[in-house]
C-alpha cells in the first residue's frame, strides 16, 4: 500500500481495493486450512487449546510478563532458558528479550527499532528518481511490517506466522536479504548525497 501510495495512486483508490479486501473476508476464512483458523482462533483465547495452537503464544506472553520492569538477567529467564518457549531464538525472539531485559530493555530496543526505520524513512527526502523512492519506501515497509507483526505475535495480539525478527532473530536468510536491503538503501542514500 505505502508504494502504492508513493507511486503516486489516489488514496481513494487503495481504500476502494482495502474494502473490496474486507469484503472477500469470509470467503478467505472459509478457504483456509483447519490450521490456519486455529491459528487465528488461538489470538481471540489461547487457552481453548492450551497445548495445541495456543501455547506458543501463552507462553510468549508469560515470558514478557515474567521479566517485570528489570528483567531476569540475559540467559536467565525461565520461559527460554528452560524450553517452555518454542522458537525462542527465531519467531520468540522479542518475548527472550522482554524476559531477560525487563520492560526497560524492551523500551530500549523499540526505541533502537523506531530511530532505524526513522533513519530509513529520512531517505527519502533525498532521493529524486521513482525506482529509487520505491525501493526506500518499499524497504521502510517491509521492515516496519516484520518489525510490527512479530512484536504483535510475542504480545500475544497477533497469529503464529513464523515471521523473523530483522536482524535480531537467528537465521541466514532474512539477515542475509535484510543486510542487501540496508546495504541497497545506504549505497541509494550515499548516491544522492
Amino acid at each position: 500500500g505505502a508504494m502504492v501510495l508513493a507511486r503516486g495512486v489516489r488514496l481513494k483508490h487503495v481504500l476502494a481495493l482495502g474494502g473490496l479486501a474486507i469484503a472477500f473476508l469470509p470467503l478467505a476464512w472459509w478457504s483456509m486450512k483447519d490450521y490456519q483458523r486455529e491459528r487465528i482462533l488461538a489470538v481471540l483465547d489461547p487457552y481453548r487449546d492450551y497445548f495445541g495452537s495456543g501455547y506458543q503464544l501463552i507462553q510468549s506472553v508469560i515470558a514478557v510478563g515474567s521479566g517485570g520492569l528489570t528483567g531476569k538477567g540475559v540467559a536467565k529467564g525461565t520461559q527460554s532458558q528452560l524450553l517452555f518457549l518454542p522458537e525462542a531464538h527465531t519467531d520468540f525472539i522479542f518475548s527472550v528479550i522482554g524476559e531477560e531485559l525487563g520492560f526497560f530493555g524492551a523500551t530500549v530496543f523499540l526505541a533502537m527499532v523506531f530511530l532505524f526505520l526513522l533513519r530509513i524513512l529520512t531517505y527519502v527526502r533525498f532521493v529524486r528518481d521513482t525506482p529509487e523512492t520505491l525501493f526506500v519506501v518499499g524497504s521502510f515497509s517491509l521492515l516496519t511490517f516484520q518489525y510490527v507483526t512479530n512484536l504483535l505475535m510475542a504480545l500475544g495480539m497477533f497469529p503464529v506466522v513464523g515471521m523473523p525478527l530483522p536482524f535480531v532473530s537467528f537465521g541466514g536468510s532474512s539477515t542475509l536479504t535484510f543486510s542487501l536491503m540496508v546495504g541497497m538503501l545506504m549505497s541509494i542514500y550515499r548516491e544522492v548525497r
